[in-house]
């Protein structure tokens, strides 16, 4: 009798568990999965795309096809000599970039080219982007591969992470592992450290083949089961508290001490010697603001604050101001796409829920730029 009783209890928990997991999948995802064969090490920059992979990257909120061309960009196939009368630009920058949850066809660099074309312009706009990168990752990328395509215009996509990236050794937010990083000097000049970069166990394909049996089925229900997923999710956060809370009060910490301002101007060091570095090919340089989801949607932050314990003074438009005084210093050209995002966000979504533009927001902010360089004023000599 107690065995028939142990194996019907067995048996509800089981079908138990089964209705969770498909209800979980169903209402809200969990399974994150990366495509494989996307991003490789890198010794100089930490990692980069593997030229020709192919991938789907599937999170909770979306599935979509990644395919990188021969030169390691998500783009398609651009030969490096330029033909006579095209127009050439090259977009910098992390995930936002990238194009991180939407198709190629929606992502920002093939939409601002789309734009521009419609206007009558011969242009090509490559996408440079890697998930993860920091301005210094994109400046070297740029010294690396990017100036040999011959650019007439760099664009820097900012994002408000950045600021954590271009002062880390490592990656933030991410499993990448080690990066260059540069040191401001007494002079003023930036000392590159960190290169060649560490190499870590993240990056051998065959980690998981050799690893433990208990970790090998670790790794295999966090990227199947949903259930899984969310349990391990609850019990151990992203990041820790206390780093939460220094990701934000660098970024939007109302700082009369100036205790992040050391943070601030190794970013603009790097934008500096990054739009010197631009100019010596005789190609402009263009820094754009991407606005976070907590500056446009007013609850995102409400519940950011409630969530991370955030009970300090803030000010959300803190990173415009600071790129802005950056830029006047070192003579930049700088594009806010805040205003532009704060006014249509009234009536539609631009974000994921995972901080990331939607397609929406990949159009508008191709929109933004093209109507800033179809003006008189970018186009002054």
């Amino acid at each position: 009798m107690r065995g028939g009783k142990w194996l019907l209890g067995l048996g509800a928990f089981v079908v138990a568990v089964g209705l969770s997991e498909g209800l979980l999948s169903l209402i809200y995802p969990q399974v994150y999965r990366r495509p494989p064969k996307i991003w490789q090490f890198d010794a100089e920059l930490g990692w980069a795309h593997v030229p020709g992979g192919r991938g789907r990257l599937v999170t909770p909120e979306f599935s979509v096809e990644i395919a990188i061309n021969s030169a390691g960009l998500r783009d398609s196939e651009y030969a490096q000599a330029k033909a006579p009368g095209v127009r050439r630009i090259l977009l910098f920058g992390d995930s936002f970039a990238e194009g991180w949850g939407v198709e190629s066809a929606d992502a920002l660099s093939t939409r601002l080219q789309s734009c521009l074309q419609q206007g009558g312009e011969r242009v090509e706009v490559l996408n440079f982007g890697v998930a993860g990168y920091g301005t210094d990752q994109a400046y070297l990328a740029f010294q690396k591969l990017g100036k040999r395509f011959h650019p007439d215009l760099v664009i820097a996509l900012f994002y408000g992470n950045d600021l954590w990236n271009n002062a880390s050794p490592r990656g933030i937010g991410a499993e990448q592992g080690y990066k260059p990083y540069f040191r401001p000097q007494r002079d003023g000049s930036l000392l590159l450290q960190g290169v060649p970069v560490r190499k870590t166990r993240y990056w051998d394909a065959d980690r998981h083949k050799s690893a433990p049996y208990a970790e090998r089925a670790r790794q295999y229900l966090r990227t199947h089961w949903h259930l899984y997923a969310l349990v391990e999710k609850a019990l151990r956060p992203e990041m820790p508290a206390a780093q939460q809370t220094k990701f934000y009060d660098g970024l939007y910490g109302v700082d009369a001490a100036g205790k992040w301002q050391p943070v601030w101007d190794l970013t603009g060091f790097i934008l500096r010697d990054f739009a010197e570095s631009v100019r010596k090919t005789d190609a402009d340089f263009l820094l754009v603001y991407a606005p976070s989801i907590v500056q446009i949607e007013e609850q995102n932050w409400v519940d950011k604050r409630a969530l991370h314990g955030l009970d300090g003074a803030y000010d959300l438009k803190k990173p415009n101001r600071q790129l802005d005084a950056l830029s006047r210093r070192y003579g930049l050209t700088m594009i806010d796409l805040y205003d532009d995002f704060k006014r249509a966000s009234a009536d539609r979504d631009l974000y994921l829920r995972d901080s990331h533009w939607n397609a929406e927001g990949h159009l508008l902010a191709a929109q933004s730029l093209c109507g800033f360089l179809q003006s008189p004023e970018a186009n002054r000599p």
